[in-house]
């Protein structure tokens, strides 16, 4: 399976709230290595599940390493600025 494929697995998971497989699926995604799209997709939806399950100190690093990275894709700007709503919060 793809990393884009994985990605959207993780999706579908949280959806129906199964969300340590959805958990364990983007960890998945973000192990495989690059995929730059993707990767910051994972890390955004990582990142927003632990903040929502109370685990920010986990989430805050993921959602800074989103935004870190150059992004060429202006398709990741609701990711990017869920990412940054989400560190104005909790950072």
């Amino acid at each position: 399976m793809d990393l884009t494929a994985r990605y959207r697995k993780a999706l579908r998971q949280a959806d129906f709230g199964r969300l340590d497989a959805a958990e364990a699926t983007l960890r998945e995604v973000l192990a495989a290595g690059p995929g730059a799209t993707t990767r910051v997709r994972a890390l955004v939806v990582l990142g927003d599940l632990l903040c929502g399950t109370g685990r920010v100190a986990e989430a805050l690093p993921l959602l800074e390493e989103a935004l870190a990275g150059p992004v060429e894709d202006d398709l990741l700007d609701v990711e990017l600025d869920r990412a940054r709503a989400l560190l104005a919060h909790h950072g």
